[in-house]
């Protein structure tokens, strides 16, 4: 797969889960004209970089998932058990 379409698999999976796209390279502190250099594929990322860049993409959709996702309390019934 080309670096490009990697980007765009990003932003995509980013986009399914309303993550913005500066949460991920904040996250992974690439300045945003980094990333536009790399999605433009005028500059390719050091190794480094790009593995910051992938490992951020998991940490913050991670953590929407985990925030979005309810308490076993609130999915209870009253006297039943988690």
């Amino acid at each position: 797969m080309m670096l490009q379409d990697e980007i765009r698999a990003i932003e995509t999976r980013l986009a399914a889960f309303g993550i913005p796209l500066a949460r991920l390279l904040d996250e992974a502190k690439i300045d945003r004209s980094t990333w536009g250099r790399w999605r433009s594929g005028n500059f390719s990322p050091r190794l480094m970089n790009w593995y910051a860049a992938k490992d951020a993409v998991e940490r913050v959709i991670a953590a929407r998932v985990t925030a979005a996702a309810p308490t076993a309390r609130a999915c209870t019934r009253r006297g039943a058990r988690p």
